[in-house]
């Protein structure tokens, strides 16, 4: 598309700018299918979601430096600072929008539409798309609702999809030989930030190393080993102290375990057994249709699946497999399955298809940019098939945005504006002095919304609190008026300081 001239000599591309506008527009359509416009959409996006805890701790970086109490599971906390489970790493470019901009729970929304846009705009920029390209990314894009739905919350997803489709962007533009030092070190580092967060990331070191070897070979080998070394370096003596224990108790850790005290043969031998049973295992998950997680497996394999295809018929008609286009696409297939084995190694189906949803979207466009034919008969039915899949599970109630105003949204607004007048955080040397015990699931997640700024927020089962309600250092209670706690804690010199339809805040004494 052409550009422009404004004044001042100023450059303007049209395509560039359509192009970034694409997720802002899904986003509006989204929000327009349910009955509403973008800005009607409230945070509230579920009874149970992590937004609030990202929020929560967002909020407190920006205002406080750092949050005034403990993040954690059952009363655990972080050894060094407050961030529980949430590695610090993913947070930081939200904190600099809310520097910025200022911080409320809207403008978490408002932050990953904004950064999604900026991923498009420079995937725009290295990938240099046609035009016909760019509308079928964008009829794809509007193909998988859980994308919008993400976007349109406090959760941090969209800032992994985002940098996936920049370093798509960058292996479509090292792909045309445009690499140079500065944009490999860029892509270098991205992978480095990005797998501090989640470690699965590190995989994409192969886009840069794969073409920096071909400009100087050593220098590539070297700087690989240097991004390798400095994500371990941060993770184990940046992240790992300041995350709480249970975080990796999600983690299936067992296999290093086994090299350790049993050996490499017993290692392999687990690795094996466990990618088998596990695999099965997320293949039942998929075929189970229930939610939109099930959506994202069929999604990916589909996308893994054509691209294979492609990369095997071109090289057929090419005759040779060192056209750039199938080395791109071999790229692609190796990292997918690398992640892929990962994730079933170490985590359950759903969190395997939650990770999987990040890599969508980039998926899609490098199908697009490198192998889908300028036919219009194959594009529809592309666009058709992954409507069909995605938009099956559009009944799934954590796929779709709550209204300001009606619903469980509105219920939560009117009854929590108890809990900001409450108490107020204070700085204290005793972080259990403004940590509040949530009791999940007897209260809806998004009261702690509510909370005063800067107060920190562990999430605790009902058994867990009737065990320690008496010993516990935390000063503060959330939990439900109707789940037959109250005179319990009462009795051990636990004061109401706020009470609504759905809750009541306990303070020790």
């Amino acid at each position: 598309m052409k550009e422009k001239k404004l004044p001042m000599g100023i450059k303007l591309d049209i395509g560039l700018i359509a192009f970034a506008c694409i997720p802002l527009l899904a986003c509006i359509l989204f929000a327009a299918l349910q009955g509403m416009t973008i800005w009607e959409v409230s945070p509230f996006a579920s009874l149970w979601n992590d937004e609030v805890f990202y929020y929560e701790q967002i909020e407190a970086i920006v205002k406080f430096g750092a949050p005034l109490g403990y993040f954690g599971y059952n009363g655990s906390f972080a050894e060094v600072g407050t961030l529980g489970a949430w590695p610090a790493f993913v947070l930081f470019p939200y904190v600099l929008l809310g520097y910025v901009f200022g911080i409320s729970p809207f403008h978490m929304i408002v932050f990953n539409i904004v950064i999604m846009m900026l991923a498009f705009g420079v995937f725009y920029y290295l990938a240099k798309p046609e035009k016909w390209q760019c509308i079928v990314i964008c009829l794809l894009f509007l193909t998988f609702p859980a994308s919008m739905r993400y976007l349109m919350s406090g959760m941090v997803e969209a800032l992994f999809n985002a940098a996936i489709v920049v370093l798509i962007g960058f292996l479509l533009y090292f792909q045309r030989e445009k690499y140079g030092r500065v944009s490999l070190g860029i892509a270098y580092f991205i992978v480095f930030y990005f797998a501090v967060c989640r470690p699965w990331f590190l995989i994409f070191v192969f886009i840069p190393a794969f073409y920096h070897f071909k400009l100087r070979k050593v220098e590539s080998i070297v700087a690989s080993l240097v991004t390798i070394g400095a994500f371990g370096g941060a993770y184990v003596l940046y992240v790992m102290p300041r995350c709480a224990a249970y975080l990796y108790d999600t983690i299936n850790l067992q296999i290093f375990k086994t090299l350790f005290e049993s050996g490499a043969f017993a290692f392999l031998k687990e690795v094996i057994t466990t990618t088998i049973y596990d695999g099965i295992g997320l293949i039942g998950f998929m075929m189970s249709f229930k939610t939109f997680y099930a959506a994202s497996i069929i999604s990916f394999l589909i996308l893994l699946g054509l691209i294979i295809v492609s990369v095997l018929m071109r090289k057929k008609q090419e005759k040779t497999w060192k056209d750039e286009k199938i080395i791109t696409g071999i790229i692609a297939v190796l990292m997918c399955i690398c992640i892929v084995w990962a994730l079933v190694l170490f985590y359950t189906e759903e969190q395997v298809s939650r990770h999987i949803m990040s890599l969508i979207v980039a998926l899609q466009m490098l199908l697009t940019m490198c192998f889908i034919p300028k036919n219009k008969a194959f594009i529809i039915g592309l666009v058709v098939v992954f409507g069909l899949v995605g938009w099956q599970y559009r009944g799934d109630v954590y796929t779709f945005v709550l209204p300001r105003e009606g619903g469980a949204g509105s219920i939560v607004e009117a009854d929590a504006r108890l809990l900001t007048t409450a108490f107020e955080a204070s700085q204290s040397e005793n972080a259990w002095e403004n940590t509040v015990l949530y009791v999940y699931p007897n209260v809806n997640t998004n009261y702690c919304y509510y909370l005063p700024e800067g107060v920190g927020v562990n999430l605790c089962t009902e058994s867990y609190i009737n065990e320690v309600y008496a010993t516990t250092d935390a000063k503060y209670i959330l939990t439900n008026y109707n789940d037959g706690t109250y005179a319990m804690y009462n009795e051990w010199g636990w004061e109401v300081i706020a009470q609504g339809q759905q809750l009541v805040l306990y303070e020790k004494h």
